[in-house]
């Protein structure tokens, strides 16, 4: 808990002896009607007696409260037992962001500052437009970009054109093959029919020579005569086919001739339209480095949050011109920031790397945050002799925020058992600590203690009390009011 300077505590005791104090005993001014607060009494052991203004007085420091009373008081108890403990310092920090999670959003080329979308502390998701910049030479980029867009559909066109006129190409080619055929094929049957012409030649100068000698008749030669003409005639057919078959696969040769130029041309055109897509995929990489789309044609740009954050500076204002490199916004990852602590010398040799520590911060005094110890740097400051310690704290909630001053609670002693209560357990009275024990519920009874050290919220308790006793932990600093007015009221009222 936070260290009360003498001035504040006195201040804190006369404010609650002037309103629970007031209160508790019941007296009424002059002209005021009945008190509507419930007032507690002091029971005495033995006898009883009542003074001037009928409360109950008893033995020093025993007070009794009603059940409303504890319940507006908010008294919480507890059984005094031993608990692990640790000695402990407390030490001032500072939270600052965590330079890890921290976000530098820069321009990449010259320009001018359009407009600003956020403001340091907003709150920025991932992809979330931030600024708008103007530049000469983003317009430039993007214009190379569209014509190599061009080029590249223009080559996508050349090389459809090209594979239909393969497609032709295929087309044709059975056509040459089946010429081919039929030219082989006339080939043969001219060369069966001129077997057979030349066989048939013979047949006729034989009969010739026998109708001579007398031995084959007449129409034995008419015959021979007319199986030789059939047989020229069927050479002569076959020999017309056979030039036909030639005409028809020296213009299907031709045709083939064109397919294979057209399955060049397809090639060379694949390779100028790979090469337009690698320029155009170039060009399109190099907008997108500069964090520039390349889907518009002008020349401004939108720089966007490349995570979620707050806004935590922006240098920049609307108009202002900015070079390549130029900060204008930083982005901070707010879920978990750093706290430095500037830690003594004589306490290095006591604390550990990734020791866990309790950390408080001002204006959150009901919160605690647990840190994690992850770097002391190597050196003393010569002036101060002090080095500086890293904590590391998750802050989910984003309660921290860079710059709030902050308490470390350093364990810096071994681990022992030890009976402890909750500070807020001990008050002063008459400059001794106390603490209230519950007897019996709603009577608490006043006990001086020997306290020691103090660790996370915790203090020793050395002597006074014992273990398995009730302990008030809550509202003991009301009941430490109703014991000062209770002195006030030894020394006489006053009204």
């Amino acid at each position: 808990m936070w260290a009360a300077s003498p001035l504040r505590e006195t201040g804190l005791k006369s404010k609650l002896v002037l309103t629970l104090g007031l209160g508790l005993l019941g007296c009424n001014g002059p002209g005021s009607g009945p008190s509507s607060t419930p007032t507690p009494t002091r029971t005495a052991v033995g006898e009883e007696k009542k003074d001037t203004h009928g409360h109950e007085e008893g033995a020093e420091g025993e007070i009794e409260l009603k059940p409303e009373q504890i319940k507006m008081i908010g008294v919480v108890t507890e059984k005094l037992a031993t608990r692990d403990f640790a000695s402990s310092s407390v030490l001032p920090a500072t939270i600052v962001g965590d330079p890890d999670r921290e976000i530098k959003v820069s321009v990449r080329v010259e320009g001018l500052v359009e407009r600003l979308f956020v403001r340091v502390g907003d709150n920025v998701s991932q992809g979330q437009p931030l600024a708008t910049i103007s530049s000469t030479e983003i317009a430039r980029l993007r214009a190379e970009f569209h014509t190599q867009a061009t080029a590249t559909q223009l080559a996508r066109t050349n090389l459809n054109r090209r594979l239909e006129l393969n497609r032709v190409g295929d087309l044709v080619r059975r056509p040459y093959e089946e010429a081919e055929k039929e030219l082989a094929q006339a080939q043969m049957q001219i060369a069966a029919a001129q077997a057979n012409v030349d066989l048939n030649r013979s047949k006729l100068a034989r009969f010739e020579d026998l109708q001579k000698d007398g031995i084959a008749s007449k129409q034995q030669l008419e015959e021979a005569r007319a199986v030789y003409r059939e047989s020229v005639a069927k050479l002569e057919q076959a020999q017309l086919e056979s030039r036909v078959s030639r005409t028809h696969l020296g213009r299907e040769t031709r045709l083939q001739k064109t397919g294979l130029l057209a399955d060049n041309e397809a090639f060379q055109a694949q390779v100028e339209l790979k090469r337009a897509e690698q320029a155009e995929r170039a060009a399109r990489n190099v907008l997108a480095g500069l964090g520039a789309s390349a889907d518009s044609d002008s020349g401004e740009m939108v720089l966007v949050s490349p995570r979620p954050g707050v806004i935590t500076e922006r240098p920049k204002a609307q108009g202002e011109h900015v070079n390549a490199g130029d900060p204008l916004l930083t982005v901070l990852d707010p879920g978990h920031v750093w706290a430095w602590v500037d830690l003594p010398a004589d306490l290095v040799a006591k604390i550990s790397l990734n020791t866990v520590v309790q950390v408080r911060v001002q204006g959150l005094p009901d919160q605690s945050f647990q840190g994690r110890l992850t770097f002391i740097t190597p050196e003393v400051d010569p002036d101060t002799k002090k080095t500086r310690a890293r904590l590391e704290l998750n802050n989910g909630q984003g309660l921290l925020r860079p710059n709030m001053f902050a308490e470390v609670v350093l364990p810096v002693g071994r681990r022992r058992k030890v009976l402890s209560l909750p500070q807020d357990a001990v008050v002063t009275v008459e400059n001794q600590s106390v603490v209230y024990i519950q007897e019996e519920p709603g009577h608490y009874q006043r006990h001086p203690v020997v306290v020691g050290e103090k660790s996370s919220g915790w203090i020793e308790i050395k002597s006074g009390i014992e273990a398995g006793e009730t302990i008030v932990t809550k509202g003991a600093l009301a009941l430490q009011a109703e014991d000062l007015k209770a002195s006030m009221g030894e020394g006489g009222h006053q009204h």
